[in-house]
């Protein structure tokens, strides 16, 4: 089994790698897996000029106190590396999150508790922490570039397919290998004028997740989109969602404040867009279980991981853009998102311009190079709005076959929820396996005889199924 090779450097230019003896390395089983020969599977590098002293930003430093936690939290990411080299990857573990905890924006103490929880494994708690580590100040070469050596690996890891059943609901809409939201958050004027035209050119939809409150009533306002703006790109396919009304931090608002915060700015989406908003973004991603059940009521589609795992074992949440978030990085994002066959929810931003400062900016030669290398990719990887991926999800896992008849070259099926289908009405794409048949010819229809478009692909016909009590019969020669 391939594995990437750890490098690391405490002081001036690269490290040579620790080891190159071997290039094929069964790993060891326990809790310290990085016995025998497992560290070569980390990468604690580059580091150089990002020492522990540009862990916090740089007006913090001038903070003592912030100057010495920083420190303290490099030193501990030194003494963890020293731990995983040494094959005691647990002891590490527990260092890296002490890191952490002094400081939170220490960027190799995230990417390299996220190699440790890959390496054992345990997919959903590695990119909980790629998650968290984007929502602070660090800097994406240093928590993504493990991705250099980690991809072959996962390559080899999940190279094998589950054997497919007579009948069934693809995991993305088109049987695509993975899904892509994008989020664009707070309503940055930015995102209408230089954002949305790059997703209009490749033919893509995003999502624009605005605060009503912040929203201009002209179009002239150089830092918000206006509702005419908006109307406009939801018009075009875009989706307008709902960020509350202000922005503010509701943890720490009363109950009423709160209500009016999400149900004020629902209501004035609706009016002004035209259609109510679907989808849900806190500010500051802060949340807790009531909160969510609250403006569940309004939003199906919210963007929180725990409300959100509940549909899909294969969630990633990652925030784009910020220092070195570069077209590189972004590449190595979708060869992740690829070989672990994710749905993924990315939080983006504004577009950087020198006018307007925002948080973690995305700039014009990212976004076109990254949508560039989807749409080479476009027969794997579906990109389609918050609302319509999470639609397609939660039918998906709601849905019921009732295979009516089965024979040679028929299939009689009904495929169908009990979800509200005044929202939840995404077709879903249905795999029919007839190996080992090749078929040469195939169609489907309805009860009432409307034709269904099926595509062949090798032993299997896929088609697109809008769920519902009526019969569908596929047939194929």
């Amino acid at each position: 089994m391939p594995l990437f090779f750890c490098c690391f450097l405490f002081g001036g230019g690269w490290a040579q790698p620790l080891s190159w003896a071997q290039d094929v390395l069964d790993p060891p089983s326990g809790q310290n897996a990085a016995r025998g020969g497992a560290q070569q599977f980390f990468t604690y590098g580059p580091q150089g000029k990002e020492g522990s002293a540009a862990l916090v930003p740089n007006e913090a430093l001038r903070e003592g106190i912030f100057l010495k936690r920083s420190q303290h939290s490099g030193q501990l990411t030194k003494k963890a590396i020293q731990l995983m080299q040494q094959g005691d990857l647990e002891a590490g573990r527990q260092v890296l999150w002490d890191a952490l905890a002094y400081a939170p924006n220490n960027s190799m103490a995230h990417s390299l508790l996220a190699q440790i929880y890959f390496w054992r494994g345990q997919d959903n708690e590695a990119l909980a922490i790629l998650e968290q580590a984007g929502r602070y100040q660090v800097k994406g070469d240093l928590i993504y570039g493990f991705l250099d050596r980690a991809l072959s690996f996962f390559r080899q890891k999940n190279r094998n397919t589950p054997e497919l059943p007579l009948v069934s609901v693809a995991r993305y809409k088109g049987n695509k290998q993975c899904a892509i939201s994008f989020n664009f958050d707070d309503g940055s004027k930015t995102v209408y004028t230089k954002v949305l035209p790059v997703f209009d050119r490749y033919g893509y939809k995003a999502t624009v997740l605005i605060n009503p409150g912040w929203t201009a009533d002209q179009p002239g306002n150089p830092y918000y989109g206006s509702w005419e703006e908006w109307k406009d790109a939801s018009e075009r396919g875009h989706e307008i969602g709902n960020h509350s009304m202000n922005h503010r931090y509701l943890m720490q608002v009363p109950d009423d404040v709160f209500d009016s915060e999400i149900h004020e700015s629902y209501y004035l989406i609706s009016e002004k867009i035209g259609t109510p908003p679907r989808s849900f973004a806190f500010p500051f991603d802060q949340s807790t279980p009531e909160m969510i059940s609250k403006v569940s009521e309004f939003h199906p589609a919210i963007r929180d991981r725990e409300y959100l795992s509940r549909l899909s074992d294969n969630l990633f949440l990652p925030v784009y853009g910020g220092d070195k978030f570069s077209a590189a990085v972004g590449r190595k994002l979708i060869d992740l998102v690829l070989v672990k066959r994710l749905w993924v929810v990315a939080e983006c931003h504004a577009m950087q311009t020198e006018e307007v400062m925002t948080f973690k900016p995305i700039t014009e030669e990212f976004l076109e190079d990254h949508l560039a290398y989807i749409k080479e990719n476009e027969e794997q990887i579906w990109v389609d709005t918050f609302a319509n991926t999470y639609s397609y999800i939660a039918e998906r896992q709601a849905s019921r076959f009732n295979i009516l008849e089965s024979g040679d070259g028929r299939l009689v099926f009904v495929l169908d929820h009990d979800l509200d289908k005044s929202f939840y009405q995404v077709p879903l794409t249905v795999v029919v396996n007839v190996s080992p048949q090749a078929p040469s010819s195939a169609g489907a229809q309805r009860e009432d005889g409307r034709a269904l478009s099926v595509a062949i692909r090798g032993a299997c016909l896929i088609l697109d199924v809008l769920p519902g009590p009526e019969p569908v019969t596929v047939f194929w020669d």
